[in-house]
């Protein structure tokens, strides 16, 4: 769990480039709102208590020489799975320790992905992994987290995976939550 607001710019290979965007704004003293970025070590945890690291490898490594309907389905049963496991201990122990020195949900969070297959020179991404706002209680972080966690393997990220021939992305992704702060005057 990194700070936004301490000057550090993380890895764009271990969260995403949203994150290090918004790390590289509040450097170059852009105000941003406080929040924290979660690599992608979190996901991975939450992926190997669910028991689908073979499977996904599997969906990365074949899954543009599958039909569609086959990887939408992997898909649809990678989520379930996803979430019906709990969160790691030190990965709820991390939200729970955000959601705290957020203030609690007062301001509302957001929980945004900050996936590593969007936003780099082959490939755009626009809209099609999951943000929540409006996060004011603990369980709702959590949900929103799993969520976001989930979009990787929703049918329009997968239609979108399959069509960027030639690229063997991983599916992995890092989240950044913030307190939603408005503009004064709105």
């Amino acid at each position: 769990m990194i700070s936004l607001i301490d000057n550090q710019i993380p890895d764009h290979r271990l969260v995403g480039a949203k994150a290090v965007s918004l790390s590289r704004m509040y450097a170059l003293g852009c105000r941003i709102p406080p929040g924290f970025v979660f690599d992608t070590s979190y996901g991975e945890s939450l992926i190997k208590q669910a028991g689908l690291q073979e499977r996904i490898q599997w969906l990365e490594e074949h899954g543009p020489l599958l039909k569609e309907s086959y990887v939408l389905e992997l898909g649809k049963d990678i989520t379930q799975q996803l979430r019906n496991s709990p969160l790691p201990p030190a990965f709820a122990r991390d939200i729970e320790k955000c959601f705290d020195t957020l203030g609690r949900g007062d301001p509302p969070l957001i929980c945004r992905s900050s996936c590593l297959l969007e936003d780099s020179q082959e490939r755009a991404y626009p809209g099609i992994f999951l943000s929540e706002a409006g996060l004011t209680g603990l369980p709702d972080l959590q949900q929103a987290v799993v969520n976001c966690l989930c979009s990787l393997f929703q049918p329009k990220a997968l239609r979108y995976w399959l069509r960027l021939q030639g690229l063997q992305p991983k599916f992995s992704m890092g989240l950044v939550i913030q307190q939603i702060r408005y503009p004064e005057g709105l």
